[in-house]
């Protein structure tokens, strides 16, 4: 990553959980490599001192989920901003079929965290202990989120990843046209709350091959200036909102 925008001027990052075996030790690692007491094996290309703020997983819909997030804030004092719980239901698992630990490029897990009364619950401790919860969901759950939103105006919400679509302009018209009505109807309903923004980010598992294709190109340019016109330019970007 450090390569990759060594020639941008990157002043700041955000970690955002990538999964992890055991959330606090996730944190607890970011904020070594963070600090200005990192040891020197990190070496200056590491750049960790970068991150500003931390994204930390949480299972909201645990029955210890308020002691979870208290390790949480006391792991990362300062830079804690809030938490993400990957919510990706496309229906029950297949017989034999991993959930999303072992399926990072196709996000899906084994409930629908949308219809969950004890996820909604935590999400309702988020807004007093000053966090945000980043939304990480499919197109045909977003109208579902919206009404649970809806519920909790106090709680800052980060949509991931434009929303989510997936696999758009491999060929198959039907997916497309499908794929992109659930999309716009659910990016309408969150967009008409106030407090969730949205990122403009995962464009290629949006369009995969957008950069090498002309008419890919302009599907995903598209998509980003719907966005943008929906939710209008002071409710999206990548790290902004934390």
């Amino acid at each position: 990553h450090t390569r990759g925008t060594s020639g941008a001027q990157v002043v700041a990052s955000v970690h955002v959980e990538a999964l992890p075996d055991n959330a606090v030790d996730e944190v607890l690692l970011v904020e070594a490599l963070a600090s200005e007491s990192a040891p020197e094996t990190y070496g200056e290309a590491n750049r960790a001192s970068f991150v500003r703020a931390v994204v930390a997983s949480c299972d909201l819909s645990a029955p210890d989920a308020a002691a979870r997030l208290e390790a949480l804030m006391a792991a990362s004092p300062t830079r804690l901003r809030g938490v993400r719980w990957i919510t990706n239901f496309a229906g029950a698992l297949e017989p034999g079929e991993a959930a999303i630990v072992s399926r990072a490029t196709w996000p899906r897990v084994a409930k629908d965290f949308s219809t969950d009364p004890d996820f909604e619950f935590g999400l309702g401790l988020l807004p007093r202990l000053g966090l945000s919860f980043d939304l990480q969901a499919n197109p045909r759950q977003l109208p579902r989120w919206a009404r649970v939103i809806a519920r909790h105006p106090g709680l800052v919400v980060v949509l991931d990843h434009l929303g989510h679509p997936r696999g758009l302009g491999q060929g198959d018209a039907e997916h497309d046209a499908a794929e992109l009505a659930a999309w716009r109807h659910g990016m309408t309903a969150l967009a008409a709350l106030p407090n969730v923004n949205v990122k403009l980010s995962m464009l290629g598992y949006a369009v995969p091959g957008w950069w090498a294709d002309e008419g890919k190109e302009a599907l995903v340019k598209g998509l980003v200036l719907e966005t943008v016109e929906r939710f209008g330019s002071e409710r999206f970007g990548a790290t902004d909102r934390h």
